[in-house]
């Protein structure tokens, strides 16, 4: 876009270039501080769930829901438990919990709610060691699976639980992920990934993830494009149905990836790492990766759980033995310019820079050109950064970037 002045019009041509990239804005939510294992919520982003192994004190830990994108939270009145699992319907009203017992040596139950939590009944699966639970996009398909046991699947929203006889148990279980419909299921284990493509009548083992140690997965609601991290660094997918799966050499393989989540579509993905790591999230289906430290968000933390509504725009994230983040949708901020007395006022919303968005100037463009990040002589004049700037070049470039 360029923008000039008649009075400058043959002394100065003033342009104005406005560049975006993918970002998220990234703010701290009311949740406590708790071991935070789990989370799920509704496609509109509104309503989200999480739940937490214990508190900070060695209490037993308690589910907790937000009704307004993960700024506010509450419990819900789940009992007190070793909660490793949680997920929901596409709608929010139907929860399905996990836990490990009151004592966490394996007498746990699976908990359901059809009220988005504001009651709770035991369901008829054993009491066992839950380790993660999947929900299909109405509720009636749920897939749950037993650290050091087997895979179990309802069809008719939690009300009866069947074992899968063909997959391995015992098995140490890790992570669970299903299609919106219910028919295809994946399961992690510490040596594969187990696929079903009938609601979990069979299962099969496909020999390309053979030999990793695999831990969080995540699908597109059609369940065709999967991705899936390990503990030795890398994230794989595969864009048919499970059957072939590659490593996404794009993503951090220096890291022990937790936590995964995906937009319906399969393009937005968000991923955790522990030990002391960063949430990174990609808007290409894992084509390019950003790490969120400059958000908003702490760096160096145990990423455990994360959530992405249906579109991608609202995300959140859990850490274990802290808080719970949570990014919703940004206006990609605009730059305005006025010139008076030989001076160009610029100006920009101001929350482009809790989004991470800077102002940028050059004098000249080129291939290579070298933009200069503007940190001084900015004020806030209302709602609105100010920057000005002297109109004695003959041109300068100006552009809200985010790194």
């Amino acid at each position: 876009m360029i923008i000039s002045d008649r009075r400058f019009k043959f002394a100065l041509s003033l342009f104005l270039l406005a560049f975006t990239a993918h970002g998220q804005n990234w703010n701290l939510s009311d949740a406590p501080n708790f071991a935070w294992e789990s989370m799920a919520g509704s496609q509109d982003g509104q309503k989200l769930v999480a739940a937490s192994i214990s508190d900070n004190n060695s209490n037993l830990g308690l589910i907790f829901a937000s009704t307004n994108s993960g700024q506010n939270w509450f419990p819900t009145s789940a009992p007190s438990n070793v909660w490793y699992a949680v997920a929901s319907s596409a709608d929010g009203s139907r929860l399905v919990a996990g836990g490990d017992g009151d004592d966490g040596s394996g007498n746990g139950p699976i908990c359901l709610s059809t009220n988005g939590g504001s009651t709770w009944v035991t369901s008829s699966a054993p009491i066992t060691s839950w380790q993660a639970v999947v929900s299909s996009t109405n509720g009636q398909i749920l897939a749950a699976a037993v650290y050091g046991g087997g895979l179990y699947v309802s069809t008719n929203f939690g009300t009866a639980w069947n074992l899968a006889t063909n997959a391995p148990a015992p098995e140490i279980w890790y992570g669970l992920a299903i299609s919106g419909d219910g028919s295809k299921i994946y399961a992690t284990y510490d040596s594969g990934i187990y696929v079903s493509t009938n609601k979990g009548t069979t299962w099969n083992l496909p020999a390309t993830t053979s030999g990793y140690n695999w831990q969080p997965v995540a699908c597109s609601q059609n369940g065709q494009t999967v991705f899936a991290g390990n503990n030795a660094g890398g994230i794989f997918y595969s864009t048919n149905n499970g059957n072939v799966w590659n490593l996404n050499t794009n993503a951090d393989g220096s890291v022990n990836w937790q936590c995964l989540a995906a937009s319906t579509n399969g393009n937005t993905l968000i991923a955790g790492a522990g030990s002391a790591s960063s949430v990174y999230v990609s808007a290409n289906a894992g084509n390019n990766w950003r790490v969120q430290y400059d958000g908003g968000i702490p760096n160096g933390a145990n990423w455990t759980c994360a959530y992405a509504s249906a579109n991608g725009e609202t995300l959140a994230a859990g850490i274990y033995g802290g808080a719970i983040y949570y990014s919703v949708p940004v206006p990609v901020p605009s730059l305005s310019i006025q010139t008076t007395n030989n001076h160009a006022i610029i100006s920009w919303p101001a929350y482009a820079s809790n989004a991470g968005y800077i102002l940028q100037t050059i004098g000249a463009l080129s291939p290579s050109a070298n933009w200069t990040n503007i940190t001084t002589g900015i004020t806030l004049i209302g709602t609105n950064n100010v920057y000005t700037n002297s109109l004695i070049a003959r041109s300068a470039f100006f552009r809200m970037a985010h790194p």
